[in-house]
């Protein structure tokens, strides 16, 4: 498995995993290719995208992205609760990271894949803040695989939840991981 940098040839295969990734459990939403391409360019054009890709044998099987919101940008797109959770945890310097998407090809589950990317992931984060880095993330309550490679990691819940649109009665629950650079 080699883990490495986006580059613009591997955006059609990330879109055919983010739709076989979305189609089954835990969403199983049936995505058109075209609202697959709107989400993906969505993503694309935020401050700060960067997107790893897992790759096996020249072949895409999973990708994690994230990026870079300003203050003003998180709270549009998540309320002011997480603004002031963020604020309880930054200072001036600090590097403040959105993960957007953790997703492996549902072929390719259960190997390790995902703990692999957010590892990656992790260093690379770690290695371009000067002080401190806040990760914030969200995931569905009932996505015990991805919960359990967060928890891993060190990810803590930050107690704040919102209903899942796609699933009655299930929560989206905001997650992060903290640390200062040099404590590795």
């Amino acid at each position: 498995m080699n883990i490495r940098k986006f580059v613009e040839k591997d955006a059609l295969s990330v879109q055919v995993i983010y739709r076989l990734a979305f189609a089954s459990f835990p969403w199983y939403e049936d995505l058109s290719n075209e609202e697959i391409e709107k989400r993906w360019k969505t993503q694309q054009a935020k401050i700060g995208f960067e997107c790893l890709i897992a790759d096996a044998l020249n072949k895409v099987v999973g990708a994690i992205w994230w990026d870079k919101p300003t203050l003003d940008e998180l709270r549009s797109e998540r309320g002011k609760f997480i603004i002031q959770f963020v604020k309880q945890k930054i200072r001036m310097g600090d590097l403040l990271v959105w993960e957007r998407e953790l997703i492996v090809s549902p072929a390719y589950q259960g190997h390790g894949i995902g703990s692999q990317l957010r590892a990656a992931f992790i260093e690379l984060v770690l290695n371009r803040c000067e002080r401190r880095v806040l990760i914030l993330t969200r995931m569905r309550d009932d996505n015990l695989s991805v919960i359990r490679i967060a928890e891993k990691f060190g990810f803590k819940r930050t107690g704040y939840r919102t209903p899942s649109s796609q699933k009655s009665g299930v929560f989206h629950e905001y997650w992060y991981f903290s640390k200062e650079r040099g404590n590795q």
